[in-house]
């Protein structure tokens, strides 16, 4: 992850750019923050959706998180992450990518409860090939075009689950081990979107993990399942302007 944070600090220098404000999402939300650890100084401000900043922390413990979340939520938020480690987890995806499609682009939030959350059910999903009805928020189009990006002839789901597999894997631990401790912490001004009806990034939970270690935190609480940038667009694209016009006015005023 320290070498992904230096090539996109690597495209700022090329391109002249001296510090910016970065948004993440989702894994994205992951690599914002590592930006924030490794790269404080080229960022204005941050904004994480749905899946708040997470310290350097370590070793990423998926079944405590599980045993965890069981016990206060009543199920585990991380029960796929075994299917999305193991071996024949990307060849099964990419042979049903109607099947995965609908599923990350449900009408119901609560099918992901129900088929992503408990360990084994994405496996079954997969293995039946089951479908859903799209949500109402994505065209036929955005959905081609995610197919079209992960398409097996372009390395289809393997590449995105690397992801986890790093992570299970401790790869990044020697490098966040070596972050400071001053700059586990986020000084700048940051908005945290959650989202009340995602339930794997639980709400209250984001939001708690999260307030220890910025300084400056905004949180915006929106009634939206996990892709709140397509589901809620006009809101965010207007909470991002608002947000990113106070850096504009907080600078003129200076």
């Amino acid at each position: 992850m320290k070498t992904m944070c230096t090539e996109v600090v690597s495209i700022l220098d090329a391109v002249g750019v001296e510090k910016v404000l970065a948004v993440g999402h989702d894994w994205g939300s992951f690599l914002v923050s590592r930006l924030a650890n490794y790269f404080p100084e080229r960022f204005l401000k941050f904004v994480f959706l749905d899946v708040a900043y997470q310290a350097p922390t370590g070793h990423l413990n998926v079944d405590a998180i599980n045993d965890m979340s069981e016990k206060m939520l009543g199920f585990p938020v991380f029960g796929y992450w075994y299917f999305f480690n193991s071996a024949d987890a990307a060849e099964l995806i990419d042979r049903n990518a109607e099947s995965a499609a609908s599923l990350w682009y449900c009408f119901d939030p609560a099918i992901v409860k129900q088929h992503v959350c408990p360990r084994g059910a994405i496996r079954d999903w997969f293995t039946e090939g089951k479908t859903v009805p799209y949500a109402s928020w994505i065209s036929k189009e955005e959905v081609e075009t995610h197919k079209k990006i992960l398409d097996p002839k372009d390395g289809g789901y393997a590449p995105p689950l690397n992801w986890y597999m790093a992570q299970m894997a401790d790869l990044n631990d020697e490098d966040e081990s070596s972050v400071a401790p001053e700059k586990r912490h986020i000084q700048q001004p940051t908005l945290l979107i959650t989202c009340s009806l995602d339930p794997i990034a639980n709400a209250s939970m984001q939001e708690q993990g999260m307030r220890p270690f910025v300084r400056n935190l905004k949180v915006e609480k929106m009634e939206s399942g996990h892709w709140v940038q397509l589901e809620k667009r006009e809101e965010v694209n207007q909470t991002l302007k608002t947000f990113f016009q106070e850096e504009q006015t907080s600078a003129q005023g200076r």
